[in-house]
């Protein structure tokens, strides 16, 4: 099943970035089809690591091809992107500790931010670069 699916309006025009968000989106997917199929709690940390650890190596890249360009909202962004990483670390700790019985709610939290955040902050630097 899919949770989100990409769309040409998510592109920011560049290949490297949209390769990047659509590997998040197919994270963000993967983890929903273990909830759906009822896995484990292993499971459902392990793809909560895996999207964490790529949204790390995602936003590193994102900020180094904006540092390159002098782009001025370099500091919002990676605002936004600590703020993502500390709850996606967060919303594991809970799920582990037994805290967070309701997985799909999270999901949706996660994936109204990407969303949001490709739609709106990643689509300024998209004329920026060009």
């Amino acid at each position: 099943m899919t949770l989100v699916a990409w769309e040409p309006t998510f592109s920011v025009d560049n290949d490297l970035m949209d390769a990047q968000h659509q590997k998040l989106f197919d994270l963000l997917n993967q983890l929903y089809d273990t909830q759906q199929q009822g896995k484990t709690q292993e499971g459902i940390s392990r793809g909560l690591v895996g999207l964490s650890r790529y949204s790390m190596e995602h936003f590193q890249a994102e900020e180094l091809l904006m540092e390159k360009n002098n782009y001025r909202e370099l500091q919002v962004q990676r605002r936004e992107h600590a703020v993502f990483i500390e709850k996606v670390v967060e919303l594991q700790h809970q799920y582990l500790n037994g805290n967070l019985r309701e997985v799909e709610p999270m999901l949706v939290f996660l994936k109204n931010w990407l969303v949001s955040h490709i739609l709106v902050t990643d689509q300024k630097y998209k004329n920026y670069l060009h």
